[in-house]
């Protein structure tokens, strides 16, 4: 079996965008962001040496969770230094598509489809042939594991069970619930009582608090005798648990019109055909070698050849 890593691309970005942020070429242009993630693909392959490499990146324009509910997401920072450093690392997007196009690493990219979704669906594709690695700082990508992927945080070493206990007190499969109940600063989803963070969401869950959900559909609240007084915040469980389940295949009628489903799917076929028949070719390389070095980048970087053989097949 094959192993594929797939990059939550824009999650890089602002990571090594931030670790980097000094970092410039000759004309003044920012560079961080694509210094970051090619020194992150050197070593994921030495961590993975089969390792193919697909890039997976926030579509434009607003998501279905933009739609569903207007407070996704809306605590972020639209001015001040912050901002101003955002837009910094977000300019160097182009230049990040273009090193990986001349490196032959797939990317895909659907207008109005987030990237944690897009990784999502692209696993349900490929896990059942692959070994399917994902490197993301998102903990929403911890849901996954229960399909046997790997999650790569921070670390070169995948996130296991015994780490997801220790920050979540449950399994898995059971974080995203108990992620609905305690919320996520990080997208501005609130948690739904004041003082349960995730231990406290994880010990109620585990002393019956057991709502079921069939995908995106809501049920009955069924819980123990002592969480009754629970139910006027039932609807908000439910929108919290919409927001932080990722798609697969079977939510996604559910959440996109026809014509975006039907790219979704377009989109997916290519990077899987990309995928079988990757080759880096020496011309291409060459425009690499040019552009990386307009960056000031080709010493910083070292190792040439690793970089040229990154998606060769052998």
């Amino acid at each position: 079996m094959a192993t594929i890593i797939l990059l939550d691309a824009k999650n890089a970005m602002f990571r090594f965008g931030w670790a980097f942020k000094t970092l410039r070429a000759g004309d003044g242009k920012y560079t961080g962001a694509c210094y970051g993630i090619l020194k992150l693909l050197l070593r994921l392959k030495r961590r993975f040496p089969d390792g193919k490499f697909v890039l997976v990146w926030d579509g434009p324009g607003k998501s279905w969770r933009h739609e569903y509910w207007d407070g996704y997401k809306a605590n972020r920072v639209k001015d001040g230094p912050i901002a101003d450093g955002v837009k910094r690392i977000l300019a160097q997007i182009p230049t990040v598509e273009q090193l990986a196009q001349l490196l032959a690493i797939p990317q895909l990219k659907v207008n109005g489809l987030e990237g944690d979704d897009a990784i999502a669906l692209l696993t349900h594709r490929l896990v059942t042939k692959n070994k399917v690695v994902i490197h993301s700082s998102d903990r929403d990508f911890i849901q996954l594991m229960a399909l046997g992927v790997k999650v790569i945080q921070n670390a070169e070493e995948p996130v296991n069970e015994g780490w997801v206990n220790l920050k979540f007190r449950c399994k898995p499969e059971k974080v995203v619930l108990v992620r609905a109940l305690s919320g996520d600063k990080s997208d501005g989803i609130p948690g739904l009582i004041d003082g349960v963070g995730v231990v406290r969401a994880a010990q109620m869950i585990d002393a019956g608090l057991n709502p079921s959900f069939s995908d995106f559909d809501m049920h009955e609240f069924s819980v123990q005798r002592n969480f009754t007084h629970m139910k006027n915040i039932w609807e908000q469980v439910h929108r919290n648990y919409r927001l932080m389940r990722l798609l697969n295949f079977s939510l996604l009628p559910k959440t996109c019109n026809e014509d975006m489903c039907t790219e979704i799917h377009r989109g997916i076929d290519k990077v899987v055909t990309d995928l079988s028949k990757l080759r880096t070719t020496t011309d291409n390389y060459r425009k690499f070698l040019e552009l990386a070095g307009s960056m000031d980048m080709i010493e910083a970087i070292g190792d040439r050849y690793d970089l040229f053989m990154l998606q060769s097949l052998s």
